[in-house]
């Protein structure tokens, strides 16, 4: 599994054995893969992968809105409003701590960058290849007489993970990354953009 924030250095350790908060979702194998818009220099960059995977389990508490995604013994908190969720990590204060090997200060000194990492995706019922057709006689989640909502006719997650990365230098130094195709300075801060597919087990 890659660094990904959300699921190697974010996440707050948990308890393997416990068993997750709140009312299971159900368990999801993600595929994240970068859409490079161009206006990133980092998406040039090797130690930026074209994909990566992992699995993840979500739960969430209905009477608060807040979701849960656990991978493995990690485990972070977000939002849930129907079937729309977002998890952002940190979810305050600054940034998780990155480097790349590609990028560096003077004397070779790795440059020090601050992650941010935001999913934003929907839980729906069928899991359409063109993120249009949706199944709209299968509710997800399905809400019962009771008001309670019950998750087993959804199949698939449909959104993104963004990556905000940023370079505050200490004093005059100066952050230059060579990548495959170009060697630039790094300014300030920019985004990487993963499109988000998840399927149920």
């Amino acid at each position: 599994m890659r660094r990904i924030a959300i699921l190697a250095a974010l996440l707050l350790a948990c308890d393997a054995e416990d068993p997750p908060p709140g009312d299971v979702i159900g368990t999801f194998d993600f595929v994240a893969t970068l859409e490079p818009a161009g206006e990133c220099l980092l998406e040039d960059v090797p130690g930026i992968p074209a994909s990566f995977r992992f699995s993840a389990i979500l739960s969430h508490d209905p009477a608060t809105g807040k979701l849960w995604l656990r991978a493995g013994s990690t485990e972070q908190t977000g939002t849930i409003d129907g079937a729309r969720f977002t998890v952002k990590t940190p979810a305050q204060g600054g940034g998780i701590p990155r480097t790349f090997d590609a990028c560096t200060v003077a004397r070779r000194q790795p440059c020090a960058f601050e992650v941010v990492e935001t999913i934003e995706a929907e839980i729906l019922s069928d899991c359409p290849s063109d993120f249009v057709a949706l199944a709209e006689d299968l509710p997800c989640p399905e809400m019962l007489d009771d008001g309670s909502l019950v998750w087993h006719n959804c199949a698939c997650i449909r959104g993104t993970l963004e990556e905000l990365l940023r370079f505050e230098p200490k004093g005059d130094e100066v952050c230059t990354c060579a990548g495959r195709t170009q060697t630039d300075a790094f300014a300030g801060a920019c985004r990487l953009l993963y499109r988000l597919e998840g399927e149920k087990r």
